[in-house]
């Protein structure tokens, strides 16, 4: 049986800002460019349940205004649906509601927002042969989709496929 893991966190904030500033927070920002993908990793790895493809990493927001309604989805490479028993549908992480520039001092960011979201997407993997090295070279690249109320916006990273569990044989 499949099963797919989705989580998000988000960073933890220490103090409440005070209306005056929350009052500024924008609804919408229109920038093409408002978050960056940090932190991409992309890994085959041993689970309970057989081999599994695991991709994280972190967007921030690097506008100067706070982003609402804020969520990021992995998208899988379509050629990845041979190998996942689930299909490499594109699934959503958890939001968050505000979303602070990435220069915002933690103790500024309250308890109901985040300066980033998070990501781990594993999806179980199944196959014959040398799949996972098949799976390995579709999978070098991590793709999300994050939307806030007001704009979307696809980012995209490559990064070295890691295989800590010694499954691929190379």
């Amino acid at each position: 049986m499949a099963a797919v893991e989705v989580r998000a966190v988000r960073v933890p904030a220490l103090a409440i800002l005070g209306a005056a500033i929350l009052a500024g927070c924008s609804s919408a920002a229109s920038e093409a460019t408002a978050f960056e993908l940090t932190d991409p990793t992309v890994a085959i790895v041993a689970t309970d349940d057989g081999p599994a493809l695991r991709i994280a990493g972190a967007v921030g927001n690097v506008t100067d205004d706070v982003l609402n309604e804020v969520a990021v989805a992995v998208v899988l490479d379509d050629a990845l649906d041979a190998y996942i028993p689930a299909g490499a549908a594109t699934l959503p992480v958890d939001g968050v509601d505000l979303i602070y520039p990435a220069g915002t001092p933690r103790e500024e960011v309250p308890s109901d927002g985040a300066l980033g979201i998070e990501f781990e997407d594993t999806r179980h993997l199944d196959g014959t042969g040398d799949y996972l090295v098949e799976v390995a070279d579709l999978a070098d690249e991590v793709v999300v989709t994050v939307t806030w109320d007001g704009g979307e916006q696809m980012l995209t990273a490559s990064a070295e496929v890691l295989d800590p569990d010694g499954l691929l044989d190379r």
